[in-house]
């Protein structure tokens, strides 16, 4: 559906605080679409399982195709209005991708009970808009003039992914100056920052994305690692930008603007010229080309080793069972982005033992 069947009326609730004549009074709470439509999806999807050799390798693939027609999103109003959104159909969006799952068992041996197992599980995902109401698009239009307005680094343009990143291209920093310098759309260097220049610069979506896992156990012993992969995608690097590029020195700055930013003319460095001053169009450098990085990530998400007592030992400690474990997650991370990690919730590798028994 995408919306409550509310969002189509005016609602209005009593305001039991106030009164006037003896009189309870009314507020509206809600403004109505009465052109509000309900939000339907189309979806298609074909896969296929195999598997070789009695299953030592198997195979799953899926494909689909998912078109949603009147797509509802909350849609911004002017501060004049009274009300910060409304609900409002946008348009058509295509969710289009697969998934494909490989199991691999190098060692299966049942008799001895040894088992060894590969598994990688691996997926990638395209939105594309496909059509824009008209008055989506009028709204789009108008808050993509300036670049205060343009400064979000995704927009929405018919027949592109939503996901696309959209900025202007930096040619570097004048040395002469420590200003930040960018192309046009003639191609023309300028110093001035212009939503009519911002270009496709990636899409956030990766083209590969997944985790590889590895299972192997001996009689009472079993051991667990997983991996996450990440590949062919785009991100904007706010570290650089806001700690680098922009920094506050009332902040967290960072360090590499200490050894790459502009200090005199003739410097060749990364960072503009950092200065205090009133003309904020000068001091603040909005997403560009420099600053739009390949993400691509190599994780150890976890290692778990477990061993259950055989049950003869743990019968002459008086239990029915006995089983000791540890745990290590965030072991590394491996990116192609140097940035800040885990400023909400820091990255440690944290262990965990547990001892699990039943009598």
């Amino acid at each position: 559906m995408g919306f409550s069947p509310a969002d189509a009326m005016t609602v209005y609730r009593q305001n039991v605080n106030e009164t006037y004549l003896s009189g309870v009074g009314v507020e509206m709470e809600r403004f109505a679409n009465p052109y509000l439509q309900w939000q339907n999806t189309y979806q298609h999807n074909v896969g296929f399982d195999m598997g070789f050799f009695s299953n030592r390798i198997a195979f799953q693939f899926n494909y689909y195709n998912k078109l949603t027609d009147n797509a509802v999103q909350d849609i911004f109003l002017p501060i004049s209005h009274g009300f910060e959104n409304f609900k409002g159909n946008i348009g058509k969006i295509r969710n289009e991708g697969y998934e494909f799952n490989v199991t691999l068992y190098p060692i299966r041996n049942t008799v001895k009970n040894i088992n060894w197992s590969i598994t990688g599980r691996f997926n990638r995902q395209v939105n594309t808009i496909v059509q824009l109401s008209e008055g989506f698009k009028e709204k789009v239009k108008y808050s993509s003039k300036t670049m205060s307005g343009a400064s979000e680094y995704y927009r929405y343009i018919e027949g592109h992914s939503m996901d696309a990143i959209y900025g202007l291209r930096s040619v570097g920093v004048d040395p002469s100056t420590g200003y930040r310098m960018f192309l046009d759309k003639n191609n023309n260097i300028t110093f001035r920052q212009s939503s009519e220049d911002l270009v496709w610069l990636g899409d956030r979506q990766p083209k590969l994305n997944g985790n590889i896992s590895t299972s192997f156990s001996y009689k009472g012993l079993s051991l667990n690692v997983g991996f996450g992969v990440k590949w062919g995608g785009y991100q904007v690097n706010f570290t650089e930008l806001t700690k680098g590029e922009n920094l506050s020195l009332l902040y967290n700055v960072d360090k590499r603007a200490l050894s790459q930013g502009w200090e005199k003319p003739g410097d060749v460095s990364r960072y503009k010229l950092y200065q205090v001053t009133s003309d904020a169009s000068r001091q603040y450098t909005y997403p560009n080309s420099m600053f739009v990085h390949k993400d691509n990530v190599f994780s150890c998400t976890n290692i778990n080793v477990s061993y259950l007592i055989p049950r003869k030992w743990c019968q002459k400690l008086g239990m029915e069972s006995l089983s000791v474990s540890a745990y290590l997650s965030d072991i590394f991370y491996l990116s192609t982005i140097k940035r800040e990690r885990g400023t909400d919730y820091p990255f440690s590798i944290n262990p965990n033992f547990s001892i699990s028994c039943s009598f």
